[in-house]
């Protein structure tokens, strides 16, 4: 399996559906196009999807898991298909951040461990 680069194949109300979690930082069509502009790794797996980003810093390369939804018999499918692929992309490692249920999933089974602590305050101006 490799990123789906066409918009048609989207599953719209899935990102909305997960945006809704992201604290109000994008809106569909800021996902939608910046996968268009290969920004972003769009991944599907029947009702399942994963949304990545591959960052790079001074050290180390990370492909990091931005976004998901659906069942997650489908995002572990998907999980699997892109650790090899990040790899391939000079990746060192895969994260993701997201709420604290995540800590109870088949990913610690897997080999991900919590590693931070995320925090935010709203300031207004937004």
């Amino acid at each position: 399996m490799m990123p789906i680069l066409t918009h048609d194949q989207f599953n719209q109300a899935g990102i909305e559906a997960a945006l809704e979690h992201s604290g109000g930082t994008h809106r569909f069509e800021h996902v939608r196009d910046a996968v268009i502009r290969g920004e972003l790794q769009y991944w599907q797996s029947g009702n399942s999807f994963v949304i990545t980003e591959l960052e790079t810093y001074p050290l180390k390369r990370v492909c990091h898991m931005f976004l998901g939804g659906g069942s997650l018999d489908g995002i572990r499918a998907i999980i699997r298909e892109i650790e090899p692929w990040a790899l391939t992309q000079g990746c060192s490692a895969v994260t993701m951040a997201g709420r604290r249920g995540w800590l109870r999933s088949f990913l610690v089974g897997d080999g991900y461990a919590e590693r931070w602590v995320g925090m935010a305050k709203e300031l207004g101006n937004g």
